[in-house]
């Protein structure tokens, strides 16, 4: 038993630690590296948040490319702007790796894992990987371009 939650604690630290994120203000001026038609989420400091194509920036407002069409946001109407990344869908299948081999090292002797009875710990630590991964997937799935929030 010593030894499993040894390892639950070596992998919920691991998760705790990737999952931390450093939150900072993030400048108008850095809106300019937006590619034309990249995907950004605008939250609004109230009603719905708008998410569409970048279209345009202007001083005093950004141009959001929606299914409805064009749509013309003033800057103080908007609380934050985040850009959608890909990489973040595969976490969770990187974290059940890393769960399972963490698991695979710490109970390896040379020896066979699932005949020795191991197979629930190696199932224990792929779950424990996996949960991590879709939460620190989730806390990178969009990355905060403009915040302006004091």
């Amino acid at each position: 038993m010593r030894v499993s939650s040894k390892a639950v604690s070596i992998c919920l630290l691991i998760c705790w630690i990737a999952g931390a994120q450093v939150t900072t203000k993030k400048e108008w001026s850095g809106l300019t590296a937006l590619s034309s038609g990249e995907t950004i989420k605008v939250k609004l400091q109230h009603g719905k948040p708008v998410t569409g194509g970048f279209a345009g920036l202007h001083d005093t407002d950004i141009v959001v490319r929606t299914r409805q069409g064009e749509r013309v946001i003033p800057r103080t109407d908007i609380q934050r702007i985040s850009v959608r990344r890909r990489a973040a869908k595969y976490a969770p299948l990187i974290g059940l790796a890393t769960g399972f081999g963490v698991m695979v090292g710490i109970l390896g002797n040379g020896g066979d894992l699932v005949a020795s009875g191991y197979a629930a710990y190696l199932g224990a630590g792929a779950g424990i990987g996996y949960l991590g991964g879709w939460l620190v997937g989730k806390a990178a799935s969009d990355k905060v371009v403009y915040d302006a929030s004091p």
